[in-house]
């Protein structure tokens, strides 16, 4: 309980700015989940204990990233709203050590530089 509690708090607090985890489908099989961000992007880490690659499926769709597996009591799906700006073309995942890590690299933003003047 308390469990699920921590996890819709950190789910309602990252909505705004990170991802839209999408709560309604939650239960008891799914993922705990650490979101970390930095700079240059954001990554998720889902503890997967005794997954390998095939066992686990990360797509995107409509700016979603979906993670799932139909292995594990049942299986389990987390949806999460890419934020604005992450560069779809580029997200990578590995698995290891019970671990899946989701790396989403945000699009860099252009540095100011100056314009020169030339006469005509």
């Amino acid at each position: 309980m308390y469990t699920n509690r921590l996890d819709n708090i950190f789910d309602n607090f990252f909505s705004d700015k990170l991802f839209n985890p999408s709560c309604s489908n939650r239960n008891h099989n799914q993922p705990e989940v650490n979101i970390y961000q930095d700079e240059k992007g954001y990554s998720l880490e889902l503890k997967t204990p005794g997954l390998s690659n095939e066992d686990l499926e990360i797509t995107i769709d409509e700016n979603k990233l979906n993670v799932s597996s139909s292995i594990s009591k049942g299986g389990f799906k987390r949806v999460f709203e890419l934020p604005e700006g992450a560069d779809q073309s580029n997200i990578s995942a590995e698995l290891k050590d019970g671990i899946a890590t989701v790396n989403i690299p945000l699009i860099p933003k252009p540095e100011p530089r100056k314009i020169k003047v030339v006469s005509a």
